[in-house]
């Protein structure tokens, strides 16, 4: 992946479920709304910008990390796939919650910092 965010942007890496619903009968189902996603609104982090936000002078402090779960507002930031993965920018105004996974960094990149 080649995209880096900006400002206080946060890139994620849309989890997505598979959800099937089950009969009394033990019969597997489809949802009835296949395209109503239950879990689009969560994500991977896999990038975080480092600069600030528009008109501020501070750059963000995270309390998650890249790695971490991260659940954020329905209609937020943009959407794309790259290579069969959906991703999705958003901003960390709009970032509800998180989880935890191990021992993540939380500190932003550094500017000029090169990626491997």
């Amino acid at each position: 992946m080649k995209i880096t965010p900006i400002h206080d942007n946060i890139l994620v890496s849309l989890v997505e479920s598979n959800k099937e619903e089950v009969s009394q009968k033990g019969i597997i189902t489809a949802l009835a709304n296949p395209d109503k996603n239950e879990s689009a609104h969560k994500g991977t982090v896999v990038a975080l910008g480092a600069g600030p936000a528009y008109g501020k002078s501070e750059k963000p402090k995270y309390a998650f990390g890249i790695g971490d779960t991260i659940y954020f507002k329905e209609y937020s930031g943009i959407s794309f796939e790259e290579e069969g993965t959906k991703y999705k920018i958003i901003s960390l105004e709009d970032v509800l919650a998180f989880e935890k996974h191990g021992n993540t960094k939380t500190t932003t990149v550094k500017k000029g910092a090169k990626k491997k």
